[in-house]
């Protein structure tokens, strides 16, 4: 048997208020084409798993784990829906496969502790994806902490992306996506009226991608070609896709 965990690796989404977008943050690619018939936003099932939020009252983040991924979040109450989806997608073998179609089960990450961490298993049990899921105590801020432990095979050709359906201020239109750079690293924006999400990686994104839901953003793409073409940009109902970087520790390697 070969357990080759990754490096512990964090993607965060931010949620707040922006008036007006800094420059530095311009769109990084061409905007993704507009279909000519575009799919009817609608929201996640109402039975969740987990909820998921901060004990003091600094944060205003609240979020809701469903089949193993993050479902609904909430800002700036507990009656602002700002995401319908965000979960993580393992391509490998030519296959991609969202979380929310593994086998999963929960466990709180600590006793009094809001948080919540993930097991995550493909039909075959050759790898398994866990992630631990909190709130940032001191600012309006999820966090996603992952880890890819590959348990049979090769290690190798395993990427990983993070999706997001944003549906901020309570509409899953009017939702306009971008691609930011800011200090050399890509974020995902989103923005309706005044209310924006920023997701970002720890270690950055080697590719992203803001696309129309249901045809070209990036889980449709990576569930019909296992490819993401990049597209800078997108106005409606948005799909968010940023690759993450999969860092194997190859010292853990057991071969018996």
């Amino acid at each position: 048997m070969k357990i080759i965990p990754t490096a512990a690796a964090f993607a965060a989404l931010s949620l707040g208020f922006l008036a007006i977008t800094p420059a530095s943050w311009a769109a990084t690619a061409s905007p993704a084409p507009k279909p000519s018939t575009t799919a009817t936003p609608y929201w996640t099932v109402g039975r969740n798993d987990a909820i998921i939020t901060a004990r003091d009252r600094t944060s205003k983040v609240w979020a809701d784990i469903v089949h193993g991924s993050i479902g609904e979040t909430y800002y700036p109450n507990i009656n602002t829906a700002d995401s319908r989806l965000i979960e993580l997608v393992v391509v490998h073998n030519g296959a991609a496969t969202p979380v929310s179609r593994m086998q999963h089960r929960y466990r709180w990450t600590r006793q009094k502790a809001l948080a919540v961490t993930i097991i995550n298993n493909p039909a075959n049990h050759s790898y398994q994806l866990d992630e631990t899921v909190f709130t940032n105590p001191r600012t309006n801020a999820l966090v996603l902490q992952y880890q890819l432990k590959i348990l049979s095979g090769s290690p190798n050709g395993y990427q990983l992306y993070i999706f997001s359906n944003p549906h901020l201020n309570n509409q899953g239109t009017n939702n306009r996506g971008y691609v930011a750079n800011s200090h050399g690293q890509s974020i995902l924006m989103a923005q309706n009226g005044p209310v924006s999400s920023a997701i970002a990686s720890r270690s950055g994104f080697t590719q992203t991608s803001i696309g129309y839901m249901g045809s070209n953003d990036g889980l449709t793409q990576l569930l019909k070609n296992r490819t993401v073409a990049s597209y800078g940009s997108a106005d409606g109902n948005i799909g968010e896709t940023g690759e993450l970087t999969v860092l194997m520790d190859l010292s853990k390697i057991d071969h018996r």
